[in-house]
C-alpha cells in the first residue's frame, strides 16, 4: 500500500512524491494502524515546524495494490489540528483495506512475517522487506493458496499469540538481534526488549505445524542453532549483516520457495544472487536442518 501525503496546495501539480510533499510505502494490517497514523501526523507537525505559513493543506492519497482503488481525502484550514490528520488517515487506511481481495482460490498456506524495530535502534526497511517478499510470491504460480499475514512492533507476548492464531507454515522475523544470540523486540513504550535464545527456542518447541524459521536480524545464527531441533528449517545471519543484502536475500528465497524449490535450493539460489550484487559472502545466511527431514521435499508444495 503506497500513501502519499502533500502539506501544501501547491505540492498537487507535483505529482506522486515529488518536491513539495512526502511518500511513504506501507504494509499495513489494522494491528499496525494507530502506530502508522501517529507516525505519519508527527512527520506532518515536524513539516509544519519548518514553515512559515498560515495556510496548512495536506492530501492524502492511497493506492491498494491489485485492487485498482486509489482513495483521498483532503484536510485544510489555518488551524486544523493533528487530531484531524489522524482521524482521516485513519478513516483512509480502513477503508482502503476492507475492498474485496482479488484471489482465486481460498489460500492454504501460511506465512507470518514478524517485525520489530523499537525506539533508539538503528531504522532498518521493514517496510521494504516485506514488500520485496509479498511482490516475488505474488508473482508465483502458488500465490492463490498463500496467506502472507504481517505484524509490526511485536512485543515478546504477541508471538505466540500470533503462531496460535495463524498456525503458519513458515514464521519470518525481520528486525534487530544481538551479538548474545537474542531476539529484540519491543517493549511496553517501544523500548528494546531483548529474548534469549533459550527463552525463543522454548516457545517453538511447545508449536505445531511450523516447518521454517527465517531470522532476518544480525547474529541471529546462535538463535537458529537453539531452534533448529524444534523446527525442520531454521536460517539464521552470520554476524552485523546489511539490510540491503538480508532485504535482496529474503526477496530471492521466497521467490524460489513459491517456484517449487526446496529450502537448500531456494538458500542457494538466494546466495548466488545476493553473490551476484557483490556483497560478502562470509555474511551470508546459515541453514540448520532438523535430523531427519527430506531435503529434498519442496517446502509450499
Amino acid at each position: 500500500m503506497a500513501i502519499d501525503y502533500l502539506p501544501d496546495a501547491s505540492a498537487k501539480k507535483e505529482g506522486f512524491g515529488q518536491k513539495g510533499g512526502f511518500a511513504i510505502a506501507l504494509a499495513l494490517n489494522h494491528s499496525m494502524i494507530e502506530d502508522w497514523v501517529r507516525l505519519i501526523a508527527r512527520h506532518v507537525a515536524a513539516w509544519f515546524d519548518t514553515k512559515s505559513t498560515d495556510q496548512r493543506h495536506i492530501r492524502f492519497i492511497v493506492d491498494v495494490p491489485g485492487s485498482e482503488r486509489r482513495l483521498e481525502v483532503e484536510c485544510s484550514g489555518a488551524n486544523f489540528e493533528l487530531h484531524d490528520v489522524e482521524r482521516s488517515m485513519r478513516a483512509l487506511i480502513e477503508s482502503a483495506m476492507s475492498g474485496p481481495e482479488r484471489r482465486p482460490l481460498r489460500p492454504d498456506i501460511r506465512l507470518v512475517f514478524l517485525a520489530a524495530n523499537p525506539w533508539g535502534s538503528s531504522p532498518l526497511s521493514l517496510g521494504r522487506e516485506y514488500q520485496h517478499i509479498r511482490s516475488a510470491l505474488e508473482r508465483s504460480p502458488r500465490w492463490p493458496r498463500l496467506d502472507l499475514r504481517p505484524y509490526w512492533c511485536v512485543r515478546p507476548h504477541e508471538v505466540s499469540e500470533r503462531l496460535l492464531e495463524h498456525n503458519p507454515r513458515v514464521v519470518h522475523f525481520c528486525g534487530h538481534g544481538s551479538e548474545r544470540g537474542e531476539l529484540i523486540f519491543e517493549g511496553r513504550n517501544r523500548e528494546p526488549q531483548p529474548a534469549t535464545a533459550g527463552a525463543v527456542a522454548d516457545l517453538f518447541a511447545q508449536l505445531r505445524g511450523i516447518q521454517c524459521v527465517v531470522l532476518s536480524a544480525c547474529h541471529t545464527d546462535i538463535q537458529a542453532k537453539a531452534i533448529s531441533p524444534h523446527v525442520d528449517w531454521v536460517v539464521g545471519m552470520r554476524g552485523a549483516v546489511p539490510s540491503e543484502l538480508a532485504l535482496e536475500f529474503s526477496a530471492s528465497f521466497y521467490r524460489a520457495l513459491a517456484h517449487g524449490y526446496s529450502v537448500p535450493e531456494s538458500v542457494g539460489l538466494a546466495c548466488a544472487h545476493t553473490r551476484l550484487a557483490e556483497f560478502d559472502s562470509t555474511l551470508f545466511p546459515v541453514l540448520h536442518r532438523r535430523t531427519g527431514v527430506d531435503p529434498n521435499k519442496p517446502l509450499l508444495g
